[in-house]
This record gives structure tokens, sequence and C-alpha cells, in this order.
């Protein structure tokens, strides 16, 4: 094979309901980024703003490696186009990675063909490694040496040892965005109307929370970027393509004070200040660090609240208390700062009666929340205590995997759009109580005539009015396929 290996990354679509702007996947773009670094080939394609034939670009391309990232959300097109890419090519090495790929390496290996390895945790390195494995002449012996991969062999699947996180994140080149559209994806700040793009400050999470598997992903490793290397990182963004504002995606940005303080001050040196929006924690902020954040630029903060009811905080492992809730609210509404607040229902052992805590606490903050996040259901991920909980206690629907065809249709009862990611229905909380919460928590919504006029103004905007005008109907008439 002369001349540099090429790889052909591929991100897949996943139609559900489009509320949000979609984004570029950062991941992949962080593993291209790094072995072009090395002297390899590269082609993202991200089906979320792009149409391709993956089986006709494989034939043209002859990739030495075909990299498939995406989430539990879009598992079923991925599958697809490892078939596809297959079909055009057998001798092809197609590399399932991401978060759904990392906790369902063996279930994914068993039954679906087309997928020959599966990455789990982080890939930069290990696709360096299955790259140099590639060069050496890919005898499938050799894989047991590349960390954090699984891959079948003698008719079973073989997982090595865990790969260690990486802490050395100043190291890594810039995500590729040039190798994907940026133009296409249209990323704005919310109430600004402002052009932005992404960015990641940090990875890990150091928090167990019960139904996310961000912190197993990296386990339960936190590492930080250098301030400098992150605003190094701005400043090509505004240069390139003309931003004008920042989201901030780290699951724990406001951890490390410190972190905060420097990202602040090299803004501000470098004549960087400009609207950015991020994920502050209870119990990780004060005052004068949300002033200083202000001061930067920062607009709108993420919190993830889930829950006013403190035993169902504990029993998640939240590890915050909702008076601090509260009085992170009032700290935010004081200084003017936007608010994007989350709540979940449904989570392990809840109740109805603890259920309706949260929602009192909505209306009783109503003022100081300036979009709230409902998940009237706590979906069912892999890798999260939740899953765990799940399948010991037989709640999952029968004979689900992962990589078998499922839509949950229970969804429905709750209006929401069907999908192919389970929720957890437990005795004490099953749909009737989540459905119930769900009229509770929107009448107390329509009493608020400021709420009415944004909602309407965003289902208009996104064309959603008459598909939530329909599940309303169906809703309120018992139409669903599962409805007692």
């Amino acid at each position: 094979m002369s001349g540099p290996l090429k790889v052909l990354a591929i991100y897949p679509e996943y139609q559900e309901q489009k509320v949000f702007d979609p984004m570029p996947p950062l991941g992949l773009a962080w593993i291209a980024g790094t072995i072009r670094e090395h002297g390899y080939e590269v082609r993202i394609v991200d089906e979320q703003v792009e149409t391709v034939n993956a089986g006709d670009l494989v034939r043209d391309m002859r990739p030495a490696l075909v990299l498939l990232g995406g989430t539990s959300h879009s598992r079923f097109h991925a599958f697809e186009r490892a078939a596809a890419i297959k079909a055009a090519d057998p001798d092809a090495t197609v590399v399932y990675g991401g978060p759904h790929a990392s906790f369902t390496a063996e279930d994914t290996l068993t039954h679906v063909p087309s997928i020959d390895i599966v990455v789990s945790g982080e890939g930069e390195q290990a696709t360096l490694e299955l790259l140099q494995w590639k060069e050496q002449g890919g005898d499938w012996n050799a894989l047991e040496k590349i960390d954090g991969i699984a891959y079948r062999k003698d008719g079973g699947i073989v997982g090595t040892r865990r790969r260690a996180f990486n802490q050395a994140l100043d190291a890594l080149p810039m995500p590729a965005r040039d190798l994907l559209h940026i133009d296409r994806y249209h990323m704005t700040l919310e109430y600004r109307g402002l052009p932005a793009l992404h960015i990641m400050t940090a990875r890990g999470c150091p928090f167990r929370c019960s139904f996310c598997s961000a912190s197993q992903l990296y386990g339960h490793c936190y590492a930080m970027r250098s301030p400098t290397r992150v605003v190094d990182e701005i400043e090509s963004l505004v240069a390139r393509y003309g931003i004008k504002g920042l989201k901030i995606f780290d699951s724990t940005f406001t951890i490390d004070h410190r972190h905060v303080r420097a990202f602040c001050e090299e803004l501000e040196r470098r004549d960087l200040v400009m609207p950015w929006e991020c994920e502050v924690r209870v119990g990780s902020v004060d005052r004068p660090l949300l002033e200083r954040m202000q001061k930067a630029g920062c607009y709108y903060v993420d919190i993830g609240v889930e829950s006013a009811d403190q035993e169902v905080l504990d029993s998640m492992r939240k590890q915050i208390r909702p008076s601090k809730a509260e009085e992170l609210l009032r700290w935010c509404h004081e200084l003017g700062l936007r608010t994007k607040v989350f709540f979940t229902i449904g989570h392990i052992g809840e109740t109805f009666a603890s259920g309706l805590k949260t929602i009192r606490f909505i209306r009783r903050n109503r003022k100081y929340i300036t979009l709230i996040g409902y998940g009237p259901a706590i979906r069912i991920y892999p890798g999260t205590e939740v899953e765990q909980y799940a399948m010991e206690h037989s709640l999952l629907p029968a004979g689900f995997r992962w990589s078998a065809p499922y839509v949950n249709t229970d969804n429905l009862r709750i209006y929401l759009a069907a999908n192919n990611v389970p929720v957890l229905l437990q005795p004490n909380m099953g749909i009737n109580e989540l459905r119930r919460l769900r009229h509770r928590y929107i009448l107390s919504r329509v009493t608020s005539p400021s709420f009415l006029v944004s909602k309407l103004k965003r289902l208009i905007r996104y064309g959603e009015l008459m598909k939530y005008i329909r599940l309303g109907f169906k809703g309120v008439l018992g139409k669903h396929p599962r409805a007692a």
C-alpha cells in the first residue's frame, strides 16, 4: 500500500425531534486532528449536515480504517452504515467508538457482524495504534497489544485492558474542524442570535450520578486543558469562522475555580471577551466566581438540579441540596445571568410524592429560571447505574438488547416522540404516575404568559406546532399504542 493510510470517519444521523441545532462532532474531530498530525489522510462525514453514500465513498477511498461514532440514539444508523461499508468492501476494517460503543462492545460484536473492532473511552491514541497495526500487516493476533478495544477471536469476544485516561490534553492538536462543513451547523447563542461554536476546556467527571455514564466513560477522572491552550483555540475560531459567541461543553466547568478564573483572565488579556454559555454545578460555584465569569462574558448558565427531593438526590448520588440550588438561582437572577435548569422525573426509587416536590420547586422558583429542561422520564443508557438497576429488577422490555431493533412507544403517553431508548418504569413510578406529573408540570407552566409566548415562538420556528397539537389530542384521548 503506497502513500499514507487513509481514514474515513462517519458520524451517523439520528432523526429525532430537531429542537436544537446540530453540533460538530468534537470527538471525531479530535481523533482526526491527532491522526492527521501523524501523517495520515482523513475525511469526516457528519450525516447531521451532509448526505453521502457510504458504500461509494469506501469504494473510492479504500480507507485503511472506517471509524463510526455516534450515540445510543444513532446506533442503528451506525449499524446500517457498517453493513453498507462491508457490502462495498468486505476487507474494510470497521471501528465503532463513542459513549454507546464503549459500554456495549460485547453485544455489538456478537450481533453486528459488519463491525470489526470497538474502541472504549478516548479514541485518539487507540486509533493511532490501530493505524500502526494496519501498517505492520494487520495481524489480528497482534491486537491484544492495543489497550481499550474489543474484537472477535476464535469464535468469542476479546477485550483488552482498559486504556489509561489521558491527563495530558494540551498535547493533543486542536479538533480538525476544517474537515467539517462548519458553515452548515448554524449554531447560535440562545437569546443573542450570535454565531457560535462549542469548545471543551476539560474532559471527564469525578461525580457518579446514577443516570449518567460520563464519569464511568472516563474512569471517574477529570483533566483540564490549560487556559492558554483553550483560548488559542478560541482565537483560531474567531479568525477562521468569525464566531461571536461560545458554548462551553464541559460537564463540570466550575469544579476548579482556579481554572475558571485563569480562563477568564486569558480571555480578557487577549481582548476576546464575548458572550458564552456554560454548565455550572450546584455547590461548585459561589457568587464571586459567577461575578468573575460574567465580567469575562458569561451570560447564560446551565444547571442540572434534577430533583427537589433530598432522598432522591442522595439516591442518584447527585451530591447537591435543593436549598443550595435555590441560592444559586437567586444569585444568577440578581446578577442578570440567564438560566437553563434541568429537572428529571422517575429516578430510582422515586415516588409520585417526591416528584410533586420537584414540580413545586419549579413553580416556586419560576421567576429565576429562563428556560426549563423537563425530562418526564429517566432514559436508560448503557453504562449507567440506572441500566444496571433496570437489568437487576427486570425493568427493561422483554428481550431487549442494544443491538436489537426497538421502538419506545411509552414516550407517546408522556407527550414525547417515540425513539429507540427505553425509559425507566417502576412499580411506584410507572407510566401513569409519570403522566400525571407531566400534567402537573404543564399546568404549572401554562399559568405563565411569558412561557406560553416563548414556547409558541420555538414551536413555530422549528415547525413543531402541529406535531404537538396532534400529540396533545392523543394524550387527552388516550390513543396510544400501549394505552391501558
